[in-house]
């Protein structure tokens, strides 16, 4: 329907929901297409309403100061997200993929994420969302804000991650795809069962990943450019989590521009819980032998640095 705007979305896509249910016998209340509307403006960001200029640089100064006040250490508190690859992969690939980002090219790394605009968000984005929860409007104190949080580290740090995470996710599709193709034609068993969802999962279908992997696994095939890295950057995003309005991760009211500011430093704790916290739990559900360990130990790890960074923080008050 070439939805580009608020105007079409209203026009072609809200009577398009409206008639598929009606010829299921049902209806579209007006709440739920309030809410529908309400959900495309917060995740556009179009239509919304705003404080006037004024109200607005007053709320972006207190924004700023809270994270000034607050943030000065939020490197040390990220430490523990490098650890979340060991909850998803285990200890071994997740070393492996450590070892990858130390050692790999950076332009080699630049060039695989730029086509699923991984680097991009994170550039894109004003450094301190992904924690302060609410963005800044204006323009100076973005600026500010960015400055402070590369001097802190965070910017340089969660790029590290980023890489990171993404060659962990490349070792992880390609290792579970070889052990499919291991089994030939017998039927799965539950741990390649769950091998083939978490493939799914990140978008691949592992059928034609044991076809790509016989036939030589070359990365200048199509399926390579468009699956293996296209689910490294979906494995990458679950790790580096970006709370924005558009990923729809936090409720409405931390995204909206006139409530965000009383929900400042709760977005990404929000976003790891609807994400992070849910999918582990999903994961011991579908297959407890097999993600047991690898849980327990990314718990085990993060819990520990993250009592060490509270030392740090409290100046071993904590």
């Amino acid at each position: 329907f070439g939805v580009n705007n608020l105007k079409d979305f209203s026009e072609f896509y809200i009577p398009r929901i409206r008639n598929e249910l009606l010829a299921k016998g049902q209806k579209l209340s007006q709440s739920e297409e309030d809410t529908i509307l309400t959900l495309y403006k917060t995740a556009t960001g179009e239509g919304m309403e705003r404080y006037g200029k004024k109200a607005q640089t007053a709320v972006d100064v207190y924004g700023f100061a809270n994270r000034v006040a607050m943030l000065p250490l939020a490197t040390v508190s990220s430490l523990t997200e490098v650890f979340l690859n060991i909850s998803k992969v285990g200890v071994r690939k997740s070393i492996k993929g450590f070892n990858e980002a130390l050692e790999i090219s950076w332009k080699e790394a630049f060039s695989e994420m730029t086509k699923f605009s991984i680097n991009m968000d994170q550039a894109m984005a004003q450094l301190g969302d992904r924690l302060a929860g609410a963005e800044l409007v204006n323009e100076t104190l973005q600026n500010a804000s960015n400055k402070f949080f590369r001097v802190t580290m965070l910017d340089q740090w969660t790029k590290f991650v980023q890489t990171t995470s993404y060659a962990s996710g490349k070792l992880l599709i390609k290792e579970n795809i070889e052990a499919l193709a291991a089994n030939g034609s017998k039927p799965l068993n539950k741990r390649l069962e769950t091998m083939a969802g978490e493939l799914a999962e990140l978008g691949i279908d592992y059928k034609q990943g044991v076809k790509w992997f016989k036939n030589g696994s070359k990365v200048t095939d199509k399926f390579y450019d468009s699956q293996v890295l296209g689910g490294a950057a979906r494995y990458t995003n679950s790790v580096i989590l970006q709370p924005t309005s558009m990923s729809g991760l936090k409720p409405l009211l931390h995204s909206n521009p006139k409530t965000a500011i009383a929900f400042q430093l709760l977005g990404y704790p929000v976003a790891f819980t609807n994400t992070v916290l849910k999918g582990a739990a999903k994961q011991l559900v579908k297959d407890p032998v097999r993600n047991t360990a690898k849980i327990a130990t990314a718990a085990t790890i993060m819990t520990g640095m993250a009592r060490w960074t509270n030392y740090v923080r409290s100046d071993g008050r904590s």
